[in-house]
């Protein structure tokens, strides 16, 4: 009888424990989803209290982030079989990565000059250089040098990925991204780099305009400044007042001040992309721009469509794609929108035509053929997509909507 009495008393304690359990359980996960809600509120007044920081600041937060990146190359002289290294120049670059220890860098840094170099011997004579190799080295603030391999390269966009396998940890810090969408004229942002390869150099000045194209690389949406940059600056973080990176310094006009950036959300930090990045081809070019128009109502669109016509002869159009003044009217009077006029066929057996009108790729709108390229760019060959556009015929644009293949 007295062990029935403690077996059913060790029952009902651990009836008791398993019903204590649910209830603690359910206590604890009230009190972690409270918690969680909590964090969420201070993280999201934290985002809402950013406040800009002073140009000290920034520069004192990113210090440890910008190195300045020398370019050399082994050479062995054809005539006299001596070996040598060349200094050519350099640039700046920045910690995108942490592990591995990666910088990012424009590509026209790191390009090479070719198989043969032309100098000068220790005589003063001219010599002819046989390349061997290259090699980078990045040096830090505080001139420690560290030797720096090509992992990817970008041409198209002209930026590069270098690894740093030597750096610890402790040496080095990563930059913190922004998001350059965000940018305006008027907006100060500062450049941290190595103009005419004097490491360590801060500047600042404002946003003069943005979406430039100017014709220097093939993806272009670039970001005009008066913020100082110089040969040498090539390839180092432009940051806004929070200290986060929205661009990198790429192109310059000399002896006028005005520069250009790369804007950091057209960068693909992309650990799986290694070698040379080659894009899919769509088999067409479009303008990058709307063609420059009259948009009063009593305009003269015989006017407009011969002034298409020449804009359309001047980017490329070949002789042998001949339209019809009343379908360039139509065309002209279909773009008063800016959509992407394609002038020039680039594959054999093309869907398309010289005049069509892009309106959309895969449903993404397309305002010119910038946005095209941009978009293409993270497709892969092979890869089917839909091109909406307005084709005219008879004077009458038509709605088509053609699937391609990349090519």
């Amino acid at each position: 009888m007295k062990n029935k009495l403690v077996s059913t008393l060790e029952v009902i304690l651990i009836v008791l424990c398993i019903i204590a359990s649910v209830h603690l359980m359910k206590w604890f996960d009230s009190a972690w989803e409270d918690l969680d809600i909590k964090v969420r509120i201070v993280q999201a007044a934290q985002v809402a209290e950013k406040k800009p920081l002073s140009a000290n600041e920034i520069y004192k937060l990113n210090e440890k982030s910008v190195g300045k990146l020398l370019h050399s190359v082994v050479t062995v002289n054809a005539r006299t079989r001596e070996v040598r290294e060349e200094t050519l120049g350099g640039g700046s670059a920045f910690f995108s990565e942490e592990f591995p220890p990666t910088i990012t860098t424009c590509y026209h840094v790191t390009r090479s000059p070719g198989l043969f170099l032309f100098s000068v011997d220790a005589a003063g004579n001219p010599c002819f250089l046989i390349i061997i190799e290259s090699k980078f080295t990045l040096v830090m603030k505080d001139n420690r040098r560290y030797k720096a391999k090509v992992i990817s390269t970008d041409p198209g966009l002209d930026t590069a990925f270098l690894s740093v396998p030597d750096i610890d940890k402790k040496d080095f810090n990563v930059v913190k991204l922004g998001d350059s969408s965000k940018l305006k004229k008027g907006d100060i942002v500062y450049a941290l780099g190595s103009p005419h390869l004097m490491g360590d150099s801060l500047t600042e000045g404002p946003i003069s305009n943005e979406h430039r194209k100017i014709g220097m690389n093939y993806i272009e949406d670039l970001v005009q400044t008066q913020c100082q940059i110089n040969p040498g600056s090539s390839g180092c973080p432009i940051f806004n007042v929070y200290g986060e990176v929205v661009g990198i310094a790429d192109i310059i006009i000399p002896g006028s001040g005005i520069g250009f950036f790369i804007p950091i959300n057209l960068v693909r930090f992309d650990k799986e992309r290694i070698g040379r990045w080659v894009y899919p081809e769509i088999g067409f070019e479009a303008l990058k721009d709307n063609f420059p128009r009259d948009t009063s109502k009593n305009v003269d669109m015989t006017v407009e469509a011969k002034y298409l016509k020449r804009t359309l002869i001047e980017e490329g159009m070949t002789a042998k794609s001949k339209i019809k003044l009343h379908n360039l009217k139509a065309i002209a009077m279909g773009t008063t929108e800016k959509y992407a006029i394609i002038y020039l066929i680039k594959a054999e057996n093309s869907p398309f035509k010289v005049g069509d009108i892009v309106t959309a790729i895969d449903g993404h709108p397309m305002v010119g053929g910038m946005d095209i390229r941009i978009y293409i760019r993270d497709k892969k060959v092979g890869d089917i997509v839909k091109v909406d556009l307005l084709r005219a015929r008879n004077g009458v644009l038509l709605k088509y909507s053609i699937e391609y293949v990349l090519e």
